[in-house]
This record gives structure tokens, sequence and C-alpha cells, in this order.
């Protein structure tokens, strides 16, 4: 019995380092586990956020060139004419005619909705966080809100309805991005040329120089 005893206590003591050596390895596993789930979803995010540069590359700008030409065919003129304001988060239009902007807008249907859905579906990608938004910035950021801008006035028509609401949530995202990046750049040519200024004065006669 007391053999018995002695064995079990061997056992005992054994039993705790070896627990503690699989914990160890099983926590190890948990980590490597979780870092691998997330350098794929980074490596996924960054493979969906080049398909859809390509994507509007090849598909969205043909669309738009499509729509540009049809605006111009059809003397469309309304969304240039709308004046556009921003605050913070918020768009102000001021429309000239509610008659004309709808009989503009028929006309032009065809083309517009299929440029409105492509950028609605680009967007969605990117508020939703399954595509990196940064990579996809850096390569379409100034295009894509540039042709936003263009077309906000038709786009705000609908805004209430639901329509499109992807489209404005990315270019609020990226627009202020956008004018930080021109700000920083007038900033940095404005001190280049207070730096080439020659700050010399003239002293006048019979004063003392300090």
């Amino acid at each position: 019995m007391e053999q018995i005893k002695d064995i079990l206590e061997i056992i005992y003591f054994i039993s705790a380092p070896i627990i503690t050596i699989i914990a160890a390895i099983g926590l190890w596993q948990i980590k490597v586990s979780k870092d691998h789930t997330r350098i794929s979803a980074k490596r996924d995010a960054l493979s969906l956020a080049a398909q859809q540069c390509d994507h509007y590359l090849r598909n969205i700008i043909p669309l738009h060139n499509s729509l540009d030409k049809a605006i111009l065919a059809n003397e469309v003129t309304f969304m240039k004419k709308a004046k556009v304001t921003f605050k913070g988060e918020s768009i102000r239009i001021q429309y000239d005619d509610t008659e004309v902007i709808t009989e503009e807008c028929m006309k032009i249907s065809s083309e517009m909705l299929p440029v409105l859905n492509a950028l609605e579906s680009f967007s969605v990608f990117f508020t939703a966080g399954a595509a990196d938004e940064r990579v996809a910035f850096s390569c379409v950021g100034k295009t894509f809100c540039s042709s936003v801008q263009d077309l906000l006035p038709e786009i705000m028509l609908h805004r209430d309805s639901g329509y499109w609401k992807h489209i404005t949530a990315l270019f609020f995202l990226w627009k202020p991005r956008l004018d930080e990046e021109m700000l920083l750049k007038e900033k940095e040519q404005i001190d280049k040329k207070l730096k080439s200024i020659n700050g010399k004065f003239i002293t006048p006669t019979g004063t003392i120089k300090q």
C-alpha cells in the first residue's frame, strides 16, 4: 500500500510539469493560429483591394466616360449648375429647377444607373472593412472623389431612400484625407518660399546695430 502511495506521489509530481508544458504548447498553438488568421485576413484584404482597384480602372471608368458623353450629347446641365457645399459630413445642394432636373435625369438614366450601381458595389467592400481602403485610396482615391463629387447632385436626390449610401460613406472617408494632403503640400510650398526670401534690413544711419 505504501509502495502504491509512493508511486502515485511520483506520478503526481511528474504530471504537474508535463501538464504545464502541454498547456504552454496549447497556448502557443492558439497564438500561432491567431497570428495566422490575422495575417491571412490582412493578405485577403490587400488582395481584394487590388482586385477592386483593377475593376475600377477597367470597368467603372469606362462606364463613367460613357455617362460623360451622354451628359454632353443630351445637354444635361443640372449637375454643373447645382451649388454643392460641405460642412463636416453633411452636404447641402441648391438646385435651380426641379422640373428640369427630372426631365434631364430621364435622358441619361440608362448611363447614370450603371455608374452609380458600380460605384456602390465598389464602395461597400471598403466601408464594410472587407478590403483595405488605404490601398485603394492610394490607387483610385483622387479619381473616385472627383467622380463622386460631380455626381453628388444626382446621388443626393435619392439619399433619403437609402440608395448609394456606401458611395457617400467612402467619399466622406477619403475626401478629408485628400484635402489634408493638398493643404500639407501647399504648406510645404509656402515654407519653401518663406525660406527663400532674403530677410535683410537696412539699418538707419547713426544707429547702433544690435
